[in-house]
Order: C-alpha cells, then structure tokens, then sequence
C-alpha cells in the first residue's frame, strides 16, 4: 500500500467515530429516535425537506410528519408522508423531535416553534447549531448520491477496500496532478466516502475545498454555483474564438454562464456545439439559445460507439436521475462518438457533465478529438468513487501534455469537477 492511500485509510479510520450524521443530528437522543421512543417530524416541505426525509430513510429513521406553513401544501403527502400545520403538530404532543428542514426560512421557523410553544431541547438543527449547515450538505441529493447510493448498491466490497484494489491508479493521478490544492482534495474526498461520510470529514472538505463556500459562504451563493465555477475559477482561461462542447447541455443552463463569462472578460467565443438527448430539456435548449449566435444544438447522446440506448427522461424520472441509461427508460436515444461527429472540426473546450457514470465512455469516444485538438476540459468527476481518478489518467493517456486539477464547486458533494489544461 503507498503512501497516498496510507494517507486516505488513515485519514478515513481517524476520524471521530461519534461524527456520524444522526449522532451528530440527534446526539443524546439518536438511540432514542432509532428505538421509536421520540417521534421524527421535519419542518419544511420544501426541495431540502425532501431530501431531508430520503437522507434519513436511507439511514433507516421513520418521519411521521412534515409540517409547513403553505395552506397549500397540508394534507398534501411528501414521499408518502403527510404535511401538516404547525397547529396539528403542537396537538401531537411531547413526544416528537422537530428537525428545521429549511436553511432559507430557519432562523424564522426557529422562532415560530419558540412561539408555540415548543421546547428548544426538542428543535433541532437551530440556528445556534454550528453543525447545521453540514448536517443540510449531507442531507442534499448531491452528497446523498455520492455517500448512500454507493452503500451495498455499486460495490460488492467495502469503498476501503476499492481504495486499496486501485491503490496504483490512485497514486498515478495523484502525482500527475499539477498542484498541492488537487491532490489534497483528491486524498480528502477519498477518505471522507470511505468513512462512510462522516460529518467532521465533511466539514473539513467542504471549509477547505468548496469553491462557493471559500468565495462566498455557506449557501450564499445565488445560482447554480457548477455552471458558475465551469468558467470562473483559478485555472480555466477563455480566449476569444473558443469554440465550446457542451455534452449534457440539460437547458442551457451552461451556455448561459459561458456566455456570461467570455462577456465578463471581454472574449468574444467563435461557435457553441451543444448535446441534449432529453426531450424535454432539449426543447429548453433549443428555447434558451434561440437568440444566440452561432449556436447549434443536438439531440443526441454521445458514447463510446456509435448505436442506440434506452434511458430515463425527465419525463420517468426526477431531475438527478435524467439521462441514465436504463432498460426501463422508454425513450431510446441515438448515440454517437464525438470523434465521430465532429469528424476532424477544430474545438477549444469541452464540458462534459451527463447523468450517471458515462463520461469515460465519451471520452474514449473523443480520444483522437482530445489528442489532436489538445482542448481545455471541465468534466465531472463524481459519478462513481473511482471517476475522481479514473477520469483524469484517462485524459493523460490522450494528451500526455496536460495540466490537471480537481476543484470542488458546489456545497454538497456532487460536482468535484476534473480540469485539463493544453
């Protein structure tokens, strides 16, 4: 084993055992909550109160209410739970935990329960909690995909042991990395998934390596913080001409910052080439560069072979899920290589961020593209634990002359996104 893995289990086994999601979020009262003694009822019905009560039935804690202000929302049910008034929840007595599931409104809903009379012993995740704002990262789809769907589900074996399988690729893309920032967030993301996501790790990944949260501040950022730091960042510079690859263009939303910062440093970009194989969110493409010049959008799917797949729309399916090849997906979708498409056309960057663990697949399929246009990458590394790694050793095997970094761009821990730099 070398030293880098070494690193990782080391940093991953020393961490606090007691640093776990629910003992940090239920502390004295976590055996409590699993024993069925004190009732769960979130407060907030909103997209984080959802992911909030799927965070917590992966970690098998039963939610008996989320209770809402919206009359539009009581006695509407989330995922099977019923919604109720902050009334109905102060008639169930005092046997309920009442955790604030909305970092928007929390310091508001905080005082609302005060009023109510509700013990501040039995409110959770205050806004004098200092561990609130992690404990809402953990809970998010982002970091949800990351930690819980990769539990028993991807891995026949323990994520420390995939560490120890792929200990030589690891220290590979570790020293080829091109600065100290990359390979300590290569070490710390690795040692945090195989902890199983423990909370002081996560905290310190995301003090240290978010990008919003360095710039900005714990959710203070307004947007979509990947599509900003695609283009804003410490190692990405656009020059005038760039002609742009957006796979997974989802409903421009990439476009749409691209554009924003050639504009901001004041590049003029030569052409955008975009790939959107939803129907839904192509029609959104199409829609959203409308009036954008030299702009052309296409409704496929890019892999390494051309042919055909069946996969999830956003039809079938919710938003993170869109795009995934699966044999339940009732939409089939043309699929191309880019090497193919593009057939010898010049380009200066590439994004690439579709759903589910594709993008080695459509990097082997630009292979010659990479290696002859030599273009500026920003790729998503985070589909699978080994994508962190994998991603970059595949671009150097293509373009050996790269500058490579790993930036984290958002405040979860989904989008630790991979840089390749000519």
């Amino acid at each position: 084993m070398n030293y880098v893995v070494s690193e990782i289990l080391d940093m991953a086994e020393g961490a606090r055992k007691d640093a776990d999601f629910l003992s940090v979020l239920f502390g004295s009262l976590k055996e409590d909550v699993i024993g069925g003694k004190r009732q769960v009822v979130l407060f907030g019905a909103g997209s984080l109160g959802k992911e909030f009560l799927r965070a917590l039935r992966e970690l098998a804690i039963s939610v008996a209410y989320i209770c809402d202000n919206d009359p539009g929302k009581i006695g509407a049910e989330v995922l099977g739970v019923p919604v109720i008034s902050i009334e109905q929840m102060c008639a169930l007595g005092n046997h309920f935990l009442v955790v604030i599931a909305s970092q928007k409104h929390q310091s508001q809903i905080y005082k609302q329960l005060l009023a109510a009379g509700i013990s501040e012993n039995d409110i959770l995740c205050k806004p004098s909690d200092t561990d609130t704002d992690y404990i809402y990262s953990f809970s998010m789809v982002g970091s949800q995909q990351c930690i819980a769907d990769f539990r028993g589900v991807y891995y026949p074996v323990t994520l420390s042991e995939v560490i120890r399988r792929d200990a030589d690729r690891i220290l590979q893309c570790y020293e080829l990395l091109s600065d100290q920032k990359s390979k300590d967030l290569l070490v710390t993301k690795l040692a945090l998934m195989a902890s199983g996501g423990n909370l002081d790790l996560l905290k310190k990944f995301i003090t240290e390596f978010s990008e919003p949260y360095r710039q900005f501040g714990m959710f203070n950022f307004e947007g979509t913080t990947e599509d900003y730091y695609y283009f804003n960042n410490d190692v990405v510079c656009l020059d005038d001409g760039e002609i742009f690859v957006d796979v997974g263009a989802f409903d421009g939303d990439t476009i749409e910052t691209f554009v924003a910062a050639c504009d901001k440093r004041g590049v003029c970009y030569g052409s955008i080439i975009a790939f959107e194989p939803d129907p839904p969110c192509y029609a959104k493409l199409i829609e959203s560069c409308r009036n954008r010049r030299n702009v052309e959008c296409h409704q496929l799917g890019l892999g390494e072979a051309d042919g055909v797949v069946k996969f999830l729309t956003s039809d079938e399916a919710e938003r993170f899920s869109v795009g995934i090849e699966h044999v339940a997906g009732k939409h089939e979708v043309k699929i191309v290589t880019l090497d193919h498409f593009l057939a010898g056309r010049p380009v200066t960057m590439i994004k690439m961020d579709p759903g589910a663990n594709i993008i080695p697949k459509i990097l082997r399929g630009a292979k010659e593209t990479i290696s002859g246009c030599k273009p500026k990458l920003a790729l998503g590394a985070y589909h699978s634990l080994e994508a962190i790694y994998e991603i970059p050793l595949l671009a150097h095997s293509f373009n050996p002359g790269y500058r490579m970094y790993l930036r984290h761009n958002t405040y979860h821990l989904a989008d630790t996104d991979f840089f390749a730099i000519p």
